[in-house]
């Protein structure tokens, strides 16, 4: 016996009322049998039809298919006998609007661990055994009652079933449809299909070869169509020996890759399959809610482009205030004669804080990781040559290792000599403004100047700093270098400039600088120091640290919108369940298990943030270029790194899964048989 039902009871509890649908049913059902359920409403035979189909348990009793218990079958396992053995022809078509009859007939083949390599094949093979070979790539909308009706059955045939199960296959045709339908079921019973129909209409059933009648959940009767006495006994009803049937059309086996190749591919390819067939669906459902899915992703496009265009714009002023910090030199290392850090309960004196030229004697010697250094003093003084006066012009005394220290070289003339520095000459260097404002020819050699009542021999034009350097005021004031001895009498305290030998190195040099003062200065330990010795490097390293806390503050700040979008997503896919009941109890009617609907709707709200990511950084792009254009905004640098659009992407995808995690559950968790009741 294919199917074997004993004592079979359904209950259902509606408020306090308590129904009993099937109340002790019991029937068997043989190979290529074609069995009519007869019944009024009420009598229960669509709960039986329901867990005939394994769309539905039973309270008690035992029902076997094919000598297997289903009453013991997972879920999982429930979906794969509704996929394999029973194929579904339902009352009201349940075709899905959006898809054509291929693809409505293909459903059972994406959810069958053997059908996919032939899918398109076997689906246009089942439509041509309906009929309906010029209408496969018509949607529903596009045919009429009686073709609908073959769309469906060719897909419960699409599987090769074991069972054909056909809920009222002819209550919404007109006659002539319901004949031609009738003659297919004939004809497909000829060919070996066991079929099991229900419907109320006795000129219906009397085409099978045997009536069941139904009354109060339990089976009245069960005899041959011409043994029935609510028919008429002249009526002959359709016979075929069952001999013959079996022997007329056996269907094919199933094709598939075999040997190796299919053992190795079927259990990896399956869910990649999957997988590919759900971001089809997703971007179909998508595309066909167009104006819906761009309102949804507004959150995570505004999100995304926040984000990114901040991250942008922090990147920018970091890459300009590094590049600034890399004209200046980051290998540089400033000795100050002022202390570390202000104490009002510790009093210091000028003569024990300034620094004189003889206490950096040594210091390479006792240094090593200093490369070099040089001694800078500096005061304003006003500078003139012929009818040309410049005021408060900065005059800073060098000695010959500032060029290199400064990376600023001679570009005119000649830089001091070690000769000019010892005997304190009156000689100088100016850069192009001050060359400018004094009137100065283009190589001032030898042209003098006064610097406040001394003349002095202009050698040569010194380079200016960097036009987009935020240190030092080459930019847009006059600047006079003289020996240092010649300036120190003037300025009467000094600093030093060292380099140390690379920017790795500086917190050794730093060590060591401060090591050999406290030395030179005879500091005792317990004492601080009265000195302080700062490093470009460390300011770098702070800088740096403060952009990136600013960076991901920013971010979290910015992608608090992000969250927004994930409510907004996980709001329309809880509405997209509740307007896809019916296809979800339809999937799960033709094999869907539960990771394939789960997979299916996390899928569409993961492809719906990452488009909407997607968007939102090339909504980012064009805010960072309006950014870069933007005069004297110091942003011509802003880009997005590669790390924020992945930080982007991930962050989508996140909202995706997180947000569209509960509304996938919750069509995944649909019992198909309340799904496809539901309007």
């Amino acid at each position: 016996m294919v199917i074997r039902l004993d004592n079979i009871t359904k209950h259902y509890r509606v408020g306090e009322e308590h129904i009993r649908a099937l109340d002790g049913a019991s029937l068997e059902v043989g190979e290529n049998e074609y069995v009519a359920i007869m019944g009024t409403s009420g009598s229960g035979k669509s709960t039986l039809m329901n867990i005939l189909g394994c769309l539905d348990r039973p309270t008690a009793g035992t029902y076997e298919l094919d000598g297997t218990l289903t009453t013991a079958l997972s879920g999982r396992a429930l979906a794969n006998v509704r996929n394999e053995r029973i194929g579904f022809v339902f009352q009201s078509f349940e075709l899905l609007p959006r898809l054509t009859a291929l693809k409505n007939v293909e459903l059972p083949l994406i959810y069958s661990r053997a059908g996919w390599w032939g899918r398109r094949t076997r689906a246009k093979e089942a439509l041509r055994r309906v009929g309906l070979a010029d209408r496969m790539r018509h949607r529903p909308n596009q045919l009429s009652g009686g073709q609908k009706q073959r769309v469906a059955i060719a897909r419960a045939l699409v599987g090769r079933p074991a069972i054909l199960l056909a809920d009222e296959p002819t209550g919404n045709l007109d006659s002539r449809t319901s004949d031609e339908i009738l003659a297919l079921f004939a004809e497909l019973h000829r060919q070996g299909q066991t079929i099991i129909m229900v419907t109320h209409e006795p000129d219906v059933a009397r085409h099978a070869r045997r009536v069941i009648r139904m009354k109060d959940g339990k089976v009245q009767s069960d005899l041959p169509v011409e043994k029935d006495p609510l028919f008429d006994a002249n009526v002959v009803p359709f016979a075929a020996p069952v001999q013959e049937a079996q022997a007329a059309v056996v269907p094919p086996p199933r094709r598939g890759k075999s040997g190796v190749l299919a053992r190795l591919s079927r259990p990896v390819l399956v869910p990649l399959i999957l997988l590919y067939q759900s971001i089809v669906l997703a971007l179909g459902q998508i595309w066909a809610n167009k104006i819906r899915s761009i309102l949804t992703t507004i959150g995570i496009i505004i999100g995304v482009a926040s984000v990114t265009a901040v991250i942008a714009a922090l990147t920018g002023l970091k890459q300009n205030v590094l590049s600034q910090f890399e004209s200046f030199g980051t290998n540089k290392i400033f000795v100050l004669p002022y202390p570390p850090a202000y104490d009002r309960h510790v009093r210091y004196r000028w003569a024990d804080l300034r620094f004189h030229p003889h206490d950096f004697d040594g210091m390479l010697e006792h240094c090593p990781s200093v490369a070099r250094f040089t001694r800078v003093c500096d005061y304003s003084s006003t500078i003139s040559h012929g009818t040309h006066i410049d005021q408060n012009v900065e005059i800073t005394g060098i000695e010959p290792a500032w060029h290199e220290t400064e990376s600023r070289s001679v570009t005119v003339g000649r830089p001091f000599s070690l000769i000019d520095n010892t005997h304190a000459r009156a000689v100088c260097l100016v850069n192009a403004i001050a060359q400018q404002k004094l009137g100065l020819d283009a190589d001032p050699s030898g042209q003098a100047l006064m610097i406040g009542d001394r003349r002095f021999i202009v050698v040569g034009v010194v380079e200016s700093h960097p036009e987009s350097s935020m240190f030092g005021n080459g930019r847009s004031d006059s600047e006079v270098l003289v020996p240092f001895t010649t300036a120190y009498p003037i300025a009467q305290s000094l600093e030093v400039v060292a380099a140390c030998r690379s920017p790795e190195l500086s917190d050794e040099a730093r060590e060591e600088i401060r090591f050999f003062v406290r030395n030179r200065r005879r500091i005792p330990v317990a004492k601080p120091d009265n000195f302080r010795v700062d490093a470009v490097q460390k300011y770098v390293d702070q800088f740096k640290s403060i952009a990136t806390a600013m960076t991901f503050v920013a971010s979290g700040i910015v992608g608090i919108s992000l969250l927004v979008g994930g409510v907004g997503i996980m709001n329309i896919m809880l509405v997209s369940v509740s307007e896809r009941t019916r296809e979800i109890g339809l999937r799960k009617a033709v094999g869907a298990q539960f990771m394939a609907i789960l997979l299916q709707f996390l899928v569409e709200a993961l492809v719906l943030c990452l488009l909407g990511g997607l968007a939102g950084l090339l909504a980012g792009e064009g805010i960072t270029a309006i950014l870069k254009s933007i005069p004297k905004a110091e942003l011509g640098k802003a880009f997005i790194p590669g790390w924020a659009v992945a930080l982007s992407f991930g962050f989508a995808a996140s909202v995706g899964l997180i947000f569209g995690l509960f509304p996938a559950i919750k069509a995944a968790l649909l019992n198909p048989i309340e799904a496809l009741r539901h309007e």
